[in-house]
């Protein structure tokens, strides 16, 4: 369970390392079996009872790039520590909004676990949405996942 937060403090550390912070709100379809953190302001965070996690949140644009380019950036990131691109998809939110979807596997501690983010770009912020969690777990609710993403609205404040 404990990988799961692991992932994402990790990418949180690479993308920040890259990012400046700005505050948006978001709207994100909660998925089924899932409980959302209510004391969250600044991103939206939710979990299940068998530890797969999803949060969204956001950083300003600088240096200036697209959904693309900032995908290749995590991917690299991550390649370096270990996890293994298994897919690239589009995303569709709301109101036109467009993005990329990059899931990975990755081993951790004698398991399979499931990582994938989701991205955004509208002009100088980047939308992020992770999802991760044991494998087995993950797979189950991976359409849920899905659906959330592609629900995903945001306003810069």
């Amino acid at each position: 369970m404990r990988a799961g937060r692991t992932v994402i403090i990790i990418m949180t550390f690479a993308l920040v390392a890259v990012l400046c912070g700005c505050e948006t709100t978001f709207t994100l379809r909660q998925p089924d079996g899932f409980a959302v953190y209510t004391r969250e302001t600044a991103s939206y965070k939710a979990i299940t009872a068998d530890g797969v996690r999803l949060r969204a949140f956001s950083r300003k644009n600088e240096p200036r790039g697209d959904a693309g380019m900032w995908g290749e950036t995590v991917r690299v990131s991550l390649a370096e520590r270990g996890y293994r691109l298994t897919s690239e998809k589009a995303l569709s939110g709301r109101n036109n909004m467009r993005g990329k979807l990059y899931e990975y596997d990755y081993w951790y501690n004698g398991e399979d676990y499931r990582y994938s983010v989701g991205l955004f770009v509208e002009d100088d912020v980047v939308y992020i949405i992770e999802a991760c969690g044991e494998a087995a777990s993950y797979d189950r609710r991976k359409n849920d996942i899905a659906a959330a993403m592609n629900s995903f609205d945001a306003k810069k404040n």
